[in-house]
């Protein structure tokens, strides 16, 4: 996906990522073509996105140290985790849920296209970048908004937002159900935008 002597693959191998980890999991050939495409266009993205939030984990940690500097180990109570550790392992997990969201298109390809699928990682990035407590938040408030859990759609609720929702294709219920995604997603972005302005304003007050 990228060249090992190239900044950004240095950037992936430094992170442990292999060419496996970056590519599609699909054993039907037109789907593995798909994903590896879009893969291979978003990862750029990804990637600068991916650099762009070490300065923001950084202070996150900070901020949090106490918290972020211990986390559960098997074999005692806690064991202290570096900030360095902190951040890499963030902006890991960050990586492999922008790959893992242009996955398992089985179902959607041929129906959605690039765009659509972009459109749904620039969503997922908003989100992703958001820090865990933040994110965890989002999910709360978004329940208590909308009373059910984000992503999951019943037969009920798809027939109360979609006129003549009984009558759609298989087609047309799969791309009703992305819609239904890409605006869980971006609803969860933007309460964690919201959350996370608070958060840094009830911060600053303190200080004051």
């Amino acid at each position: 996906m990228f060249s090992e002597d190239s900044e950004n693959g240095r950037f992936m191998n430094a992170l442990g990522f292999t060419k496996f980890d970056l590519s599609s999991r699909s054993r039907i050939p037109e789907v593995k073509n798909f994903e590896n495409k879009i893969i291979r266009r978003i990862l750029p993205f990804v990637v600068e996105e991916a650099k762009n939030m070490i300065d923001d984990l950084g202070q996150n940690y900070e901020e949090n140290r106490e918290a972020y500097s211990q986390t559960e180990n098997i074999f005692t109570d806690f064991s202290p985790q570096s900030k360095e550790s902190y951040i890499k392992t963030e902006i890991k997990s960050f990586i492999e849920a922008m790959v893992d969201s242009q996955r398992n298109n089985e179902e959607t390809i041929g129906i959605l296209d690039e765009k659509d699928k972009v459109i749904e990682l620039v969503a997922m990035s908003k989100y992703r970048r958001l820090p865990k407590n933040i994110r965890d938040r989002a999910i709360n408030k978004f329940i208590d908004e909308n009373q059910r859990q984000p992503f999951k759609y019943s037969e009920e609720l798809m027939n109360s937002t979609f006129r003549d929702y009984d009558t759609f294709s298989d087609e047309e219920k799969v791309v009703a159900e992305y819609n239904m995604r890409l605006k869980d997603l971006q609803d969860l972005g933007g309460i964690g935008e919201i959350l996370k302005s608070e958060e840094a304003k009830f911060r600053s007050s303190l200080r004051n």
